[in-house]
C-alpha cells in the first residue's frame, strides 16, 4: 500500500483523479471512503462531483476527515436539513440559508484555508445542469467561502420539483444528474453459468404403452426421474444423455410439477452408444455418440417432431424423466447449465 501511496501522492507515473456520484443520504458512503483515502495519505489531483458528490468532496479537498457524518448525525432530524415542512415553507427541500451557509460557517465550519490552498493543485468541478440548454456543465470551484462557489455547489445539488432553480453568471442551473449524458461501452456483454451434473445410478423404465386398457398403468414415478432446481429467470441450457442400450427413449421435462416439455427418438441405442440432446451449444443437436464422446450419426431428423424435443431449464424445481420401449434399465445423466445475465 505505502508504494501505491507515494505514487498517488507524486504523480511519478500517474495522476489520480475522483469522480463522485450523487445519491441524496446515500452519498455518506462516498464520504467514509474518502476519509479512508485522507487517512492513508492519497490525495487526488482532479476532483468532479455531482449533488452530493460535490458537496461531500467539498470535505475531501479540505481535509476534514469526519466532518460530514458528524453534522449528518447531529443534524439529520432537524427539519431545515430536509424536510417536507422545508419545502414548503423555502420551495426547497433543503433550506438554503441552514444548508449552505450556517452549517458551513457555524455549526460544522469547512476549512476554507485548506481548501483553497488544495485547490489551487487539484482541479475541482461541480457538475451542473443548465436549463437554457439541457446540458451538463462542469463548473470550477476555487474558494467555497465565495457566494459564487457556493451557489455552484447548490445548484449542482438542486433536485427539480423539490428545489428552486439557481442563478450562476446569468444562467439557470439545477442538479447535474439530469443533463449528464453519459456514454458506456459494454467491454463484453453474454451470460455466466453455474454448473450442475446429475447422474442417475439406474433409471428404472417404465413399461411399454399398449393401445388398451389393463388394471393397473404405469407412470413416471420419481424412481426414473433427475431432479434439478434452478433459481434463475432466464432460461438455462442443459445436456441429456440417455446411455444405450434402450428402444424409442422417451424423455419429459416437467416444472414444479408441471409437464412443460417432451421429447422422442425413434431408434435403438446399441449398449457401447448413447443419444446425446444438447442445448448448451448452438445450434441445438440431437445425436448418437460412441463411448469417447465421437459422433455417430445426427439423429435430430429421426425425432418426434410432434414434441418440442430440446429443453430449457426452467427457474424453480425442474424434473427430468425417462421411459423406454424395451425390457432392461436405463442410466441418464442430465448436465445443466444454470444461466445468469451479466455484463
Amino acid at each position: 500500500m505505502k508504494e501505491t501511496e507515494d505514487t498517488l501522492m507524486t504523480g511519478a507515473s500517474s495522476r489520480l483523479g475522483l469522480v463522485l456520484e450523487g445519491g441524496g443520504m446515500r452519498g455518506i458512503y462516498t464520504s467514509g471512503i474518502l476519509d479512508e483515502f485522507l487517512l492513508n495519505g492519497i490525495k487526488a489531483d482532479g476532483l468532479v462531483g455531482v449533488s452530493a458528490g460535490i458537496l461531500h468532496g467539498v470535505s475531501y479537498v479540505s481535509e476534514q476527515v469526519g466532518r460530514d457524518i458528524r453534522y449528518y448525525i447531529k443534524l439529520r432530524s432537524d427539519k431545515r436539513f430536509m424536510s417536507l415542512q422545508s419545502l414548503i415553507k423555502t420551495g426547497n427541500l433543503c433550506e438554503t440559508e441552514f444548508c449552505y451557509n450556517e452549517i458551513s460557517d457555524v455549526l460544522a465550519p469547512i476549512d476554507f484555508e485548506t481548501f483553497s490552498e488544495n485547490a489551487k493543485r487539484m482541479e475541482v468541478f461541480a457538475c451542473t445542469t443548465n436549463l437554457a440548454t439541457g446540458k451538463a456543465e462542469y463548473l470550477r470551484l476555487t474558494d467555497v467561502r465565495e457566494q459564487r462557489d457556493r451557489d455552484i455547489t447548490r445548484a449542482s445539488a438542486s433536485l427539480p420539483m423539490v428545489s428552486q432553480t439557481v442563478i450562476v453568471d446569468g444562467k439557470e442551473l439545477m442538479d447535474g444528474g439530469i443533463g449528464l449524458d453519459c456514454e458506456v461501452t459494454l467491454l463484453a456483454t453474454g451470460l455466466f453459468y453455474r454448473s450442475v451434473t446429475k447422474y442417475s445410478e439406474t433409471v428404472y423404465v417404465g413399461g411399454k404403452i399398449y393401445p388398451y386398457t389393463y388394471p393397473y398403468s404405469y407412470a413416471d414415478v420419481s424412481a426414473n426421474t433427475l431432479m434439478i432446481d434452478s433459481d434463475s429467470f432466464a432460461d438455462s441450457p442443459c445436456k441429456i444423455t440417455i446411455y444405450g442400450p434402450c428402444e424409442n427413449p422417451v424423455w419429459k421435462h416437467y416444472v414444479n410439477n408441471e409437464l412443460y416439455a417432451t421429447g422422442a427418438y425413434n431408434g435403438i441405442l446399441r449398449a457401447d452408444h448413447k443419444l446425446v440432446i444438447d442445448t448448451t451449444r448452438v445450434p441445438y443437436s440431437i445425436t448418437e455418440q460412441g463411448v469417447s464422446g465421437e459422433v455417430i450419426a445426427d439423429r435430430y431428423q429421426a425425432c418426434d417432431f410432434t414434441t418440442k424435443r430440446f429443453i430449457l431449464l426452467q427457474n424453480g424445481t425442474n424434473r427430468i424423466s425417462l421411459s423406454h420401449d424395451g425390457l432392461n434399465s436405463v442410466d441418464m445423466m442430465v448436465e445443466a447449465k444454470i444461466s445468469y445475465e451479466t455484463v
